[in-house]
């Protein structure tokens, strides 16, 4: 095998957690967009994006860190460095989500008028901002958990919460509650998730020799600042890559309205659910990496890179590739004729989603041998990039020319992350 069977347990765990909670979610997606209607459905997209950028600015990239130095201090057997570690992660969490609330609450009125374009909207945005605060602190759990390597523990909080909060969604607009309806459902299941997850990371740290908020921060002595200088900048690539994760939809509302964004929205849904996938890969890798570095060095985490490449990450990619004629067919039989004209970008979007399928093992590999000031610089570079052309095209094409802007700087920077790649592994340390 290419892999080891531990690896490919946990991976598969976790990718069939995604693929339920992908399920639901694109059923939910299909039926309240039926059920709504184009201009409604984007409503709902645009209230949901607005706070998601807010918190993308002050989004805690906690978890990167936690995988990495949990990782490297269980490995070595250093128990009060994990809990402090753990404490310092939450922390971190708390003090920006509470800050993005804060500014999603002081915004919520302008974002009505000028983003959402609806009435009545100020009041929801306040409520999905309220469970996306409560909600950053899954980065640090889900980096205990995964260190810990409670992979299927992990995979059934995933699975139960991502659908108990569809089901509500779908629950809320079936009953009548429209827009209203859609936002509550989702607000209840990612709070729901943030506590279950909380609950699940007290009783993992038992095991590590005590209460982590009884921890003193000292205790990580000279690694901590390293440790506060790895998650700046993880938050600073968080922040450059905003753009093209969730400013896209925000961005659209204000420039074309309501109905472009609901046709977005069904495109983008439908080409994300492959990232449900890249998400377990990367989170399972990412783990393995961090050990792998922290006992054998950089020669071996390179190696383990390039099988992840060539036996995971291509076949997935050109797989994904080869649904892009049944898109047409998907879209018309799912939510209905309505929604034709996102077909083409659902394909250029979908054309994109293989290039990062393919590239899952990327940011863990970089991340992992310290290479993170050039992934955030590449970032950034492909951000301003697509920064220009979201203005330049979605004025002049709408939502297709956002697509095709999303699809081709995606793919462009982690082409450019490959020749990166390739020339350090070739330059003398």
């Amino acid at each position: 095998m290419f892999f080891g069977r531990a690896f490919v347990r946990d991976a598969a765990g976790l990718s069939t957690a995604e693929a339920v909670g992908a399920a639901s979610s694109a059923l939910q997606t299909i039926l309240v967009a039926r059920w709504l209607g184009p201009y409604a459905a984007g409503v709902v997209a645009l209230i949901l994006a607005y706070p998601s950028v807010v918190f993308a600015v002050f989004e805690p990239q906690s978890s990167q860190a936690g995988i990495r130095y949990l990782g490297e201090f269980r490995t070595r057997g250093e128990d009060s460095r994990s809990l402090a570690m753990v404490r310092l992660g939450y922390l971190v969490d708390s003090s920006l989500g509470g800050l993005a609330f804060l500014f999603v609450v002081a915004t919520a009125a302008f974002a009505q008028a000028n983003v959402v374009g609806a009435s009545g909207t100020a009041s929801l945005l306040i409520v999905y901002s309220a469970s996306s605060a409560l909600h950053t602190s899954v980065a640090t759990s889900r980096s205990v958990m995964l260190t810990a390597g409670r992979f299927r523990a992990l995979a059934w909080e995933r699975a139960v919460t991502t659908v108990a909060g569809n089901a509500l969604s779908v629950a809320f607009v079936a009953l009548g509650w429209r827009v209203a309806g859609a936002i509550w459902g989702v607000a209840i299941g990612i709070a729901v998730e943030a506590v279950v997850l909380f609950v699940l990371t007290q009783r993992t740290t038992r095991d590590w020799g005590g209460a982590w908020w009884r921890t003193r921060g000292e205790v990580l002595g000279e690694r901590r600042g390293e440790i506060i200088r790895f998650i700046a900048y993880s938050d600073a690539e968080g922040l450059v890559t905003l753009v093209t994760r969730r400013l896209d939809v925000v961005l659209l509302g204000f420039l074309r309205g309501p109905v472009d964004a609901g046709y977005y929205r069904i495109a983008r849904a439908l080409s994300a659910l492959p990232g449900h996938l890249a998400w377990p890969l990367e989170s399972t890798v990412y783990q393995r990496l961090a050990a792998i570095g922290a006992s054998e060095g950089e020669t071996a985490v390179l190696a383990k890179g390039r099988r992840y490449a060539l036996y995971a990450g291509v076949p997935l990619g050109l797989g994904l590739l080869a649904t892009i004629p049944l898109i047409p067919f998907a879209i018309r039989i799912t939510v209905g004729d309505a929604y034709a004209p996102a077909i083409p970008a659902t394909q250029v979007l979908m054309a994109g989603s293989a290039v990062s399928l393919a590239a899952f093992w990327m940011r863990p590999l970089m991340l992992t041998l310290g290479y993170q000031r050039f992934w955030v610089a590449n970032s950034a570079v492909f951000v301003v990039a697509s920064v220009i052309g979201f203005v330049w095209l979605t004025d002049r094409f709408g939502f297709i020319g956002m697509a095709w802007v999303y699809s081709v700087m995606v793919a462009a920077q982690y082409v450019v992350g490959l020749g990166y790649l390739a020339h350090r592994s070739r330059t003398p340390a």
